[in-house]
């Protein structure tokens, strides 16, 4: 016997699946699957089936509905039990779904812990596998509750580390475009969005990494008041490090090694003369814009009347490639800014 909750709610009896006759039904079988082998009070069941204002013959239309159930259940019916104004569904190990999805998880979320990625892969993608959509699609009034929202969450948890393993092994190509839309989906979701921070540097894709760290932290502070997490910000930290990108900073469980640590000296010290070179890496394949580059580049170099360098300032519509030209003029103009 398997019961499905994860999407619609199913029923497999005997190696052949068996529809719940009536919504009620279905309403009560998902009562008790949420809460297995625990008594629910009878009140409870009734609230479940009409809510805050049940029928005057509602305790009645309960034993009908029980009754139909174990009809349903067939040889299984005697898992249905009756007890001192309750009823208890019983279950063994490995017959619900969203139990089985439990365990997936939790060895996804160890295998994390100990660095494991070949466990964490496997581990989510047997829980995604599980996943056919929202709990108990077909039943709104389920939508809100406790048990569907904790089940909700598990799989955005789920989906993270399958996103980490992704990252952690070097494949963060296969997934840059469900995490955009991950991210995209829940606004208010920073792993995500640090996530995406992470496959856009590993790509290459600096400048849009950047941009997104920044989109993220304007969201947090316009609908929350907060800034971004020490997690995150520690993410957008390795974007500005001279080092190439390592499959593995995904600050979901483990966030990138300091730089101060990773040099075993504070940050900004070292041998006389070497200063921390913190911009990003430059784009290997910029073309065009050589009028303004010359320009830019020109106006960097030359001293102001004061002795100090030049202020300049790049003005234009979003996406033109502000950000781009700055950046490889940074590059250009590396040498006459030693420190």
């Amino acid at each position: 016997m398997r019961f499905g909750l994860l999407g619609q709610l199913t029923v497999h009896l005997d190696g052949e699946r068996r529809q719940i006759a009536g919504s009620k039904g279905g309403v009560l079988l998902a009562t008790l699957l949420l809460r297995p082998n625990t008594p629910q009070p009878v009140d409870r069941l009734m609230a479940a089936l009409w809510g805050d204002h049940p029928p005057r013959t509602a305790l009645a239309s309960l034993y009908n509905h029980v009754t139909r159930l174990r009809s349903t259940l067939g040889s299984a019916s005697h898992r249905l039990e009756a007890n001192q104004g309750s009823y208890v569904l019983r279950v063994h190990v490995g017959e619900v779904d969203a139990e089985v999805f439990a365990g997936h998880l939790a060895r996804a979320q160890d295998a994390s812990r100990a660095s494991d990625w070949e466990t964490l892969g496997a581990a989510s993608r047997a829980a995604l596998a599980l996943w056919r959509g929202r709990p108990l699609a077909e039943y709104p009034a389920f939508h809100e509750t406790p048990e569907v929202t904790h089940l909700v969450e598990q799989h955005l948890q789920a989906v993270e580390l399958d996103f980490e393993y992704h990252l952690r092994t070097g494949r963060h190509r296969e997934v840059t475009a469900e995490i955009t839309r991950y991210a995209g989906a829940h606004p208010l979701h920073e792993p995500f969005h640090r996530q995406l921070i992470t496959a856009l540097h590993q790509s290459g894709r600096t400048a849009e990494a950047i941009t997104a760290y920044h989109a993220l932290r304007t969201t947090l502070g316009d609908e929350l008041g907060v800034d971004s997490s020490p997690a995150t910000q520690e993410v957008f930290q390795a974007l500005l490090r001279p080092d190439p990108p390592q499959a593995g900073t995904t600050g979901t469980t483990t966030p990138p090694t300091p730089a101060a640590d990773r040099a075993g000296t504070a940050a900004g010290t070292g041998p006389a003369g070497e200063a921390p070179f913190q911009i990003p890496r430059d784009i290997a394949d910029f073309t065009g814009r050589a009028e303004e580059l010359s320009a830019l580049c020109a106006h960097l170099t030359t001293s102001g009347a004061d002795g100090m360098p030049a202020l300049v300032v790049l003005s234009g519509m979003g996406g033109i490639g502000k950000t781009t030209l700055a950046l490889h003029a940074a590059h250009r103009t590396r040498g006459s800014f030693p420190d």
